[in-house]
C-alpha cells in the first residue's frame, strides 16, 4: 500500500465527526500500525523465500515492535478511556 492510500485514509479517519477525537486518534494509529505490520510480515515471507535470515529476523523484530508499541497504546487508551473493550479486536482474534 502507498504512502498516498494511507494518508488519505488517516484524513478520512480523523475527519469522521462521529468518533470522539480519542477514538479517531485510536483507529488511526491502529490502521497505519496494521499496515505497517501487514507489510512486515510480506516482507518476512520474501525475505524466507529468498533465504535470507538476516531480513527475515529483521522483518520479525520490525513486526514484534510494532506489535508491542500497539499494546503499549491500548494500555494507554484503555487508562485514559476508562474503557474495557480492546480497541482492535481483529489483533485479539489471531
Amino acid at each position: 500500500m502507498d504512502k498516498r492510500h494511507l494518508a488519505k485514509e488517516v484524513d478520512r479517519i480523523v475527519a469522521d465527526a462521529n468518533l470522539a477525537e480519542i477514538d479517531r486518534l485510536a483507529e488511526a494509529f491502529g490502521y497505519l500500525t496494521n499496515a505497517f505490520i501487514e507489510q512486515s510480515e510480506r516482507d518476512l515471507e520474501l525475505a524466507r523465500a529468498m533465504q535470507d535470515e538476516n531480513a527475515a529476523v529483521k522483518e520479525q523484530i520490525k513486526a514484534s515492535v510494532m506489535i508491542s508499541a500497539r499494546e503499549m497504546f491500548e494500555f494507554c487508551y484503555l487508562k485514559a478511556t476508562g474503557s474495557r473493550r480492546s480497541i482492535w479486536h481483529e489483533q485479539n482474534e489471531s
